[in-house]
């Protein structure tokens, strides 16, 4: 069974997600903007409602995968930690069986 990750640790994660995904979202929002009104010819109304919801949902969808990302990258890392600190005690017990 996984041990839990440090809650601070999943603070950060989920902080800097949240960064991400509202520069994400604004940036995919302006884009689209753009896009729906020179590509499309939308007008004022439609092009503010195109932006802000194709802002909102690739936000939410963004913050999403970031967090889920560094989550996965943060448990792999302390599996790793572990790993290496189980092997380095596991030689050290072989060293003293040894003696």
């Amino acid at each position: 069974m996984a041990t839990p990750l440090p809650p601070d640790a999943v603070d950060i994660v989920r902080a800097e997600a949240r960064k991400e995904g509202i520069f994400a979202g604004l940036t995919s929002g302006l884009a689209s903007a753009v896009i729906g009104q020179r590509l499309f010819g939308f007008k004022r109304n439609t092009t503010l409602f195109c932006g802000i919801m194709s802002g909102v949902l690739s936000g939410i969808l963004f913050t999403q995968a970031f967090r889920d990302t560094a989550l996965a990258q943060l448990r792999a890392e302390e599996a790793r930690q572990r790993a290496q600190l189980d092997d380095n005690s596991s030689g050290m017990m072989s060293e003293n069986s040894s003696i």
